[in-house]
């Protein structure tokens, strides 16, 4: 009979070495990339693995097809909203309903490779239609623990539809049903997490200053940076050409909504400082720096508008799209019910008002 001294020895001699230091990350994407040494591509040879990446303890998994290799990240903790949503889906900016909350099917590559990105548009309770990007793991939206964010954890940190609900991303919806929201490209680092959503605490922010912004003291490192246009163009929107140095394609707007998701590299000096941001979009600035993306979007009626625009005549309106029709006068002059409900009383300073 054995022992359960002989059996833990036994369990030992064969568990395999794991005390020796991981190798770098990009030494085994390298690794990944060139494929089987030559001579040994037939050959199965079962022998003690001598390395465990972290990220593979934690549950991550490492999976190459051809040349390509995508790294499944484990996951941390979801990204908390900064401000709860009031538990009447009546009041405010309501609740989040839930058959908005799936992805849509959408998948754009990075740029310098990982999890793909992706976006979905949540719908509210009070009719709002709230945008929110990212990066894909497992099925889910979220950011990456990569430069300053989540403290470089390199764990997946999910979005929640809450992030998301807040007045400057979430246009209000048309008596057609369709959003309208036009954005440009903004410079974003690739851990994705200014796409979360503005109702996200500064603290759990990116803790690197972005074109534009004058926060942290330490400028966002260039190699982190993409420029990402996410937004809506409604169900008139028939194609968007996108046009950049060295760069020229055309993407087609996704669904009924027209929503479209575009991940570029950041141009050269994209953050060179404060006064590196031109205007401010709906999920951040675009960058003033020569080279940014230019997106010209076609219309099924021929029309065109530009992506961001530089004149008046430019611009980007909401179209109807096919069989759309314009508010009838009754629908205009219908009457409106609103409710004020009390939320504190004998209020004292300091108070913040949005």
């Amino acid at each position: 009979m054995t022992t359960r001294i002989e059996m833990e020895q036994r369990l030992r001699a064969a568990r395999p070495d794991v005390e020796a230091p991981a190798p770098p990350l990009s030494w085994v994407l390298a690794r990944v990339e060139q494929g089987p040494e030559p001579g040994r591509a037939k050959r199965r040879i079962r022998r003690p693995a001598r390395f465990v990446l972290p990220a593979l303890v934690g549950g991550a998994l490492l999976a190459a097809g051809g040349t390509a290799a995508a790294l499944l990240l484990s996951s941390g903790g979801p990204v908390a909203p900064a401000f709860v949503l009031p538990a009447s889906p009546h009041a405010g900016l309501g609740e989040p309903t839930s058959e908005s909350l799936a992805l849509l099917p959408m998948r754009v590559a990075d740029p310098e490779g990982g999890a793909p990105w992706g976006m979905r548009v949540i719908r509210t309770t009070r009719g709002l239609a709230c945008l929110q990007a990212g990066r894909v793991v497992g099925g889910q939206l979220g950011g990456i623990g990569s430069g300053y964010a989540f403290g470089g954890d390199q764990r997946f940190h999910p979005f929640l539809a809450e992030d998301a609900i807040a007045t400057g991303a979430c246009p209000a919806v048309g008596a057609n049903g369709n959003p309208f929201l036009p954005g440009p490209p903004v410079i974003v680092p690739a851990n994705a997490l200014p796409l979360a959503g503005e109702n996200v605490a500064q603290q759990d922010q990116d803790h690197c200053d972005l074109p534009g912004q004058e926060n942290w003291g330490v400028r966002c490192a260039q190699p982190e940076l993409r420029q990402v246009a996410v937004g809506l163009l409604g169900p008139g929107a028939k194609s968007i050409h996108v046009g950049a140095p060295g760069r020229s394609f055309t993407v087609l707007p996704q669904g009924p909504l027209g929503a479209y998701l575009i991940v570029l590299p950041a141009q050269t000096r994209a953050n060179t400082g404060l006064s590196s941001g031109a205007y401010q979009g709906p999920f951040g600035y675009v960058s003033n720096a020569p080279g940014g993306a230019v997106l010209t979007v076609t219309y099924d009626d021929g029309s065109s508008c530009v992506i961001p625009y530089t004149s008046s005549g430019q611009q980007c309106h909401a179209h109807q799209g096919a069989g759309g029709e314009e508010p009838s006068a009754k629908e205009l002059t219908a009457p409106v019910q609103a409710t004020y409900v009390p939320i504190g009383e004998h209020l004292t300073a300091p108070l913040l008002m949005d």
